[in-house]
């Protein structure tokens, strides 16, 4: 991996580009999301954290909404619009 790869904003570009191709309210699995982008949800975690903390995803967690910062178990992601 190069180190321009490795920049969380380009990180954070790929993951939001991702989410962009759901059709409106669906999430995703992280690791799914994780497996597309070629890297571990551990990685993507303090990534998906920070775009909810700045209001660009929502995280979900048997429906309801759940913060990441805190949150243990399985759980799904969605872009949020607007």
């Amino acid at each position: 991996m190069s180190a321009v790869a490795a920049r969380p904003t380009n990180i954070e570009a790929l993951i939001l580009g991702e989410l962009a191709r759901l059709a409106p309210r669906t999430t995703l699995c992280p690791g799914t999301l994780a497996r597309r982008l070629g890297r571990t949800a551990a990685e993507l975690r303090p990534v998906l954290v920070e775009l909810q903390v700045n209001g660009r995803v929502a995280v979900f967690q048997r429906g309801a909404p759940a913060d990441l910062k805190t949150l243990r178990g399985p759980y799904r992601i969605a872009l949020l619009l607007g």
